[in-house]
């Protein structure tokens, strides 16, 4: 796991020159993340619609179903233009390769700063969800840090043995060597889908807990929907971060 964090921290400080600049993504990462809550929000309100439809007028439900749909829309639009600014400040701040360096090297570069706002994006995606889960309970939260951490150091290996693969195809490469498309895209492929099957298995044990929660009679109904709702979010960010890391360390071996 500390590999992780310590390659993205190099692609930060290689990828972006100025302060501001490395100030501006980690804005846009944060906005990803506030986006994401907001989701969680919607979840939120569609539930208390739907458990108190026979409880409310039909005036004011008309009008939480337009404020729903209408929050909706605005986190879906913030998505949209969260990634398509980041792709203009990729653009304009992103380091300019000199008239030396490939195009192949110039690619490996705009995909390692794709890779490296998406794994931000979702890593502070799963801290800020997981903080949530404070505000439900805290037993649920123990446990669901417990996996997190088993997850991502299963995920840091997986990423360690990719990184081995990729920079051995590099050198192969480099004495007009090349492993075949099958073999290098495969290999890609099978650890970031092994590394989302463990998550799975992952999120399976916190859904088994929150069921208990809510079986003893430990947490609301209400709170329980939320909190499976949020699962679906953090096995969706742990399953695209096991995908991104695969295609970060790609990047990463072809820049070097």
């Amino acid at each position: 796991m500390k590999l992780i964090f310590s390659e993205l921290l190099w692609a930060l400080r290689n990828l972006f020159s100025k302060r501001k600049h490395k100030l501006l993504l980690l804005g846009l990462v944060l906005l990803a993340a506030v986006i994401s809550v907001a989701e969680l929000g919607v979840a939120k309100a569609f539930t208390t619609i739907a458990l108190a439809e026979d409880k409310i007028d039909k005036k004011t439900l008309i009008l939480l179903v337009i404020a729903f749909f209408i929050f909706f829309a605005l986190t879906r639009i913030g998505q949209y233009g969260q990634r398509i600014y980041r792709l203009r400040v990729f653009e304009k701040y992103l380091k300019v390769p000199s008239a030396k360096v490939t195009r192949a090297k110039e690619n490996s570069s705009w995909n390692l700063a794709l890779e490296l706002s998406n794994l931000l994006g979702s890593f502070t995606q799963l801290i800020v969800i997981s903080t949530l889960f404070m505000f439900f309970n805290l037993l649920f939260v123990g446990l669901s840090l417990l996996i997190f951490l088993i997850v991502l150091t299963v995920l840091g290996n997986l990423f360690k043995k990719q990184l081995e693969y990729q920079r051995k195809f590099v050198l192969l490469a480099g004495k007009k060597e090349h492993e075949s498309s099958a073999i290098t895209v495969k290999t890609r492929i099978q650890l970031g889908e092994l590394g989302g099957l463990i998550s799975g298995f992952g999120m399976m044990i916190l859904m088994a807990g929150l069921l208990s929660l809510s079986y003893f009679g430990d947490m609301s109904s209400e709170d329980t929907i939320i909190l499976f709702l949020g699962l679906r979010m953090q096995s969706g960010n742990l399953t695209e971060i096991s995908k991104s890391l695969m295609r970060f360390a790609r990047a990463r071996a072809q820049s070097e």
